[in-house]
């Protein structure tokens, strides 16, 4: 974030998105290779150790946690990621396309309950 803040002015904003930082979205997450992530109180201390404040905050991507349950049971015991990564989650054909675009349609969003990914407004502080 350190870095991010020299390219921004005085009162300048970031958006960020990342995967939550626990539970289990974390644990979806690290079988498809990633396992970095950010709760939203481990957000606020690293933006503050790095001039910029959390100015407003969303959890989104609720409506997708049955189906990524329902994927991470059909690939229990699996640990090729090239069979991880893939199953299920080719975004390419128009019917995967479709019916993620009616799931995202069910999503309220701001909602601070819970979600796939964690999206974030930052202000770097004024001088």
């Amino acid at each position: 974030m350190r870095a991010l803040a020299f390219y921004l002015a005085p009162g300048g904003k970031l958006v960020i998105t990342s995967q939550p930082g626990s539970g289990l979205i974390r644990l979806t997450m690290w079988q498809v290779g990633t396992c970095g992530g950010y709760s939203i109180q481990m957000l606020r201390e690293s933006a503050g150790r790095s001039q910029f404040k959390v100015e407003g905050w969303t959890y989104w991507g609720l409506p997708l946690l049955p189906t990524l349950m329902l994927r991470k049971l059909w690939l229990l015991g699996t640990h090729d990621q090239g069979k991880i990564i893939t199953p299920g989650l080719d975004t390419r054909t128009p019917g995967m396309n479709k019916a993620l675009g009616l799931l995202a349609k069910c999503e309220a969003i701001p909602q601070k309950l819970l979600g796939t990914s964690l999206m974030a407004v930052l202000q770097i502080a004024k001088s």
